[in-house]
């Protein structure tokens, strides 16, 4: 009997342990075991209750309809307010039309880093404002075999520039 001392003594304690770990999440050893309430039980005063002593609050759907409302409207308002700020930066960064002829094309520069593949190229240059077309940049890079040609660098570039030229750009290949 005493060879199978250890097997039983494990048994004893996985025994507890399990028990232990079955009533706590059964929730025996919280404090509001007491209080379970069966579906028949749940009512607005005993929900509010129970939401009170737990520091939360419970709101009809009508007050939610109307949270959703003024949220959506300060999300708007606050999206006006920074569009405003940034076009107040940029008429102060951009000299007046006055100075400024518009014919006169803009020389920008961006860089690619070492390791994008074309996918990631094209979300970039489409997120800094240099690609506007960014199925045709992908399409263009697949049909003369360019994807894996794009050279990483910093580029300079007019504001007028095609697809084509960019491509031409960022590969070194002439493209027809």
């Amino acid at each position: 009997m005493f060879r199978k001392r250890g097997f039983l003594m494990g048994l004893g304690i996985g025994l507890v342990v399990s028990s232990l770990i079955f009533g706590f999440f059964n929730g025996a050893f919280s404090q509001n075991a007491s209080e379970t309430v069966t579906e028949e039980e749940w009512t607005l005063e005993k929900l509010t209750e129970i939401a009170t002593a737990n520091n939360l609050k419970i709101f009809t759907e009508d007050e939610v309809n109307q949270l959703k409302e003024e949220y959506a409207i300060s999300q708007v308002a606050e999206k006006l307010k920074e569009l405003q700020d940034e076009q107040a930066e940029d008429n102060s960064a951009v000299p007046s039309e006055q100075q400024v002829a518009p014919e006169e094309e803009v020389s920008k520069s961006f860089t690619i880093k070492k390791g994008l593949d074309s996918y990631e190229v094209a979300d970039y240059l489409t997120e800094i404002g240099v690609l506007t077309e960014r199925d045709k940049f992908i399409k263009l890079l697949y049909n003369y075999k360019l994807t894996t040609r794009i050279g990483a660098d910093t580029y300079n570039y007019s504001t007028s520039i095609t697809t084509e030229e960019l491509i031409e750009l960022i590969t070194g290949v002439k493209v027809d």
